[in-house]
């Protein structure tokens, strides 16, 4: 208690350093003390006159005033500074009086020189190395010259207790100051073992938070996307019917209603999904001016409801091959996110979006797609933030979004291997871009036609779809109508779907991966453990878009993989990858 009386930075939290500085000033005062009492009290054993008595006293009380200024000014790097500065202007005074290098003073001086080794940082040991060497050197040297200028000792009687009381208090103060040390290394090393302890503690209950969060939001995912699925796929095939002016009005409204939705849902699970697993790509048969297009079409009820006139323009590149090969539904999120924010801004005007084919060989094409607007603009203050999570302009608080968009489009483009940006814009507006590669398949695709929903291409396929939900079940079934395929039959559980594999050939099994009685992984290994020479092609189709759960799908022999909901375009391009392959 007394000691951290006298030093109060050992009661702290201060580092290791700053407390040893402190010991060190409390140690220097005490024994210039010491040598002033020393000698007042022997003064028959010295021969030192009163001048350098002077010196000692002088000595004491300038550190004793050094220690309370330190009490009371937390500058600790200019402190230390100015402490060594005046240690080595008294050695530097007190040398030759003090009997030189035959005196004790170089006792004084590597106590000094150590507390600097031990105190400064590192990046000033060079200078304070220097500092030390020369100062030596310069007083040894200076004595060889001038063999008299140090004052000798009266005999050797007096010598003797000079480094007899040096030695014993160097000692003293070297034991002290590392004990001091040791104890101090031995309380972080405690301390450290503790947070070592805490932290292992607490990233166990990262860990488990971890994996409570991702079960919740792999059954959220499955349970959001399942029924969505059925509602998107119904509409889908709604538009395919024969329908009267006002109904195709209404189904409009519903498919526009339905796919902010869907588009509202899938940013905020797939911005989860991807900070804990990473993004999920497929390959997918793209033909982009079709999808932009698609995508066009798609916004056209929304730009028809806007007061003033509002026109979206496509210019499209030319050069671009036909059909790429990439992620089609990213690609198509990332257009749908970036045109759904121009129309959203833009009240009078146009919005144009632009393809350009960056650079092109025999595998691969990088392509930019830009869109920009004649809306409001975003803000210059607001542009540095502008793909951050939840990040909406203040300025319009009447506008639909949670702010997710523009973040989960700059994840799934930089997944891609793709570059996503704002470009400045001349005068009102905005113009954002994004450049994706994509793989070029081979020649079989060049000037291909695309090929048209007739019962030619698929009406000899056997196709069996394992779903546990009806609505999925009727949904799936009438997709699978309209590519001409009426060979479809229907297993509600995984156990069914091993037991009519087994008993009949199918080209094509639709596989759902949560099913009763047998998940769709067993059942998949089940079925290709006893399948034929020419085993059916098994394509995933699930609701949970997990990297874990895909990789289980094609370590189990699937080999493909659709994410819920799906399109009647995406189910045909699953399609597409092998009937492709088989004609090769």
């Amino acid at each position: 208690m007394i000691l951290k009386k006298i030093i109060p930075s050992l009661g702290t939290s201060a580092p290791i350093e700053v407390k040893l500085f402190d010991v060190i000033l409390v140690l220097t005062t005490m024994v210039l003390y010491f040598w002033l009492v020393f000698w007042s009290v022997f003064s028959y054993f010295s021969r030192y006159e009163s001048d350098f008595l002077l010196l000692y006293t002088a000595g004491s009380l300038i550190f004793t005033g050094f220690y309370f200024v330190r009490r009371n000014w937390p500058f600790y790097k200019w402190m230390t500074l100015l402490y060594y500065l005046l240690v080595y202007l008294l050695l530097g005074i007190a040398w030759l009086p003090a009997g030189g290098v035959t005196g004790s003073i170089h006792n004084m001086f590597v106590l000094i020189f150590l507390s600097g080794l031990l105190i400064l940082r590192p990046k000033q040991f060079k200078m304070f190395i220097g500092i030390s060497m020369t100062f030596v050197l310069g007083y040894t040297c200076f004595e060889i010259l001038n063999p008299d200028s140090a004052k000798p000792f009266l005999d050797h009687t007096e010598r003797m207790i000079d480094l007899a009381a040096s030695n014993v208090l160097m000692l003293t103060i070297l034991s002290f100051t590392l004990f001091f040390y040791k104890r101090e290394y031995e309380r972080d090393r405690e301390r450290l073992k503790s947070s070592n302890i805490l932290l292992s503690r607490e990233k166990l209950r990262a860990e488990s938070a971890d994996r409570i969060k991702t079960t919740f939001l792999t059954n959220i995912s499955h349970e959001i996307r399942t029924p969505l699925n059925g509602v998107l796929g119904n509409l889908d095939l709604l538009k395919r019917t024969d329908l009267s002016p006002e109904q195709a009005l209404l189904l409009k409204d519903m498919s526009h209603c339905s796919d902010i939705l869907h588009g509202l849902i899938s940013d905020l699970l797939d911005m989860t999904m991807i900070e804990e697993e990473g993004m999920v790509l497929q390959e997918d048969r793209i033909d982009l001016h079709m999808v932009v297009s698609n995508v066009i079409q798609f916004f056209i009820p929304k730009v028809a409801m806007k007061k003033e006139k509002v026109s979206i323009n496509y210019h499209a590149d030319k050069r671009i091959p036909r059909y790429l090969k990439g992620d089609l539904t990213r690609v198509r999120q990332v257009l749908i996110n970036l045109v759904n924010n121009a129309v959203k801004f833009t009240d009078e005007g146009e919005v144009n979006i632009r393809s350009m084919l960056l650079s092109k060989t025999s595998r691969q094409a990088e392509i930019k797609i830009s869109i920009s607007d004649t809306g409001m603009g975003i803000p210059e203050g607001q542009r540095a933030n502008i793909f951050d999570k939840f990040h909406r302009n203040d300025t319009n608080t009447t506008l639909e979004g949670i702010g997710l968009g523009l973040s989960v489009c700059k994840k799934v483009v930089e997944a891609i291997g793709g570059e996503i940006g704002l470009e400045k814009q001349a005068g009102m507006g905005s113009s954002f871009y994004f450049i994706l590669p994509f793989k070029i398949e081979g020649s079989k695709w060049v000037n291909q036609e695309e090929p048209e929903l007739d019962t030619c291409r698929y009406s000899n396929l056997n196709v069996l779809v394992a779903e546990d939900q009806q609505v999925n079940q009727l949904v799936t079934r009438k997709m699978l109508g309209t590519l001409g395929i009426s060979n479809v039959e229907i297993a509600e559980n995984g156990k069914m779907v091993v037991e009519m594999a087994a008993s009949k050939a199918y080209d094509f099994i639709l596989m759902d991966i949560r099913m009763p009685m047998m998940s769709g992984i067993e059942a998949t290994r089940e079925i290709l453990k006893s399948a034929s020479a020419k085993p059916p092609v098994i394509v995933a189709v699930t609701a949970n878009v997990t990297k874990h759960e895909m990789k289980d799908c094609f370590e189990a022999g699937m080999r493909d993989f659709i994410s819920k909901p799906f399109s009647l375009e995406v189910l045909r391009s699953s399609f597409e990858k092998f009937l492709s392959k088989d004609k090769a």
